[in-house]
């Protein structure tokens, strides 16, 4: 099931036409939940931040993922010097696994152990354009 939270709705630059967008957060999950979309602090440089929260019960036990889409502002001026796009870079163009700004954490995991860590959405395209300026990270668990 994908559990969807839109946000940052905005106008971005894709193979140089202005396509209109959103910046969200979805979760994937094996089984249906109670998810809410929940605000969180902004700064008018970054735009509006979210966080998502998803309750599952799975195999009677409960289980609570959220997914957090916090601000990354550098500089003096707090302005995030690289501009919006709907892909992520092209090879040689983008510092694409520079810094690891997204990230999987199991707080009072319970029964919950993780089986593998995931990473997804880091690879280009025969043009070499990457999916997303973001990694898709994930934890498998049992």
């Amino acid at each position: 099931m994908a559990h969807e939270a839109s946000a940052r709705r905005k106008v971005r630059r894709h193979q140089g036409r202005d396509l209109d967008s959103t910046s969200g957060l979805a979760i994937l999950a094996r089984t249906q939940g109670v998810a809410d979309r929940l605000g969180l602090a902004s700064h008018p440089a970054d735009g509006e931040r979210i966080a998502q929260r998803l309750d599952l019960e799975v195999e009677g036990r409960p289980l609570r993922i959220l997914n957090l889409h916090l601000t990354h502002l550098r500089g003096a001026d707090g302005l995030n010097p690289r501009p919006g796009a709907l892909q992520g870079g092209r090879i040689g163009e983008a510092p694409m696994g520079l810094a690891a700004i997204d990230h999987c954490v199991l707080h009072l995991p319970g029964p919950w152990r993780v089986a593998a860590a995931l990473r997804g959405l880091d690879t280009p395209d025969a043009e070499g354009w990457y999916p997303s300026d973001h990694a898709a990270v994930g934890l498998d668990l049992a």
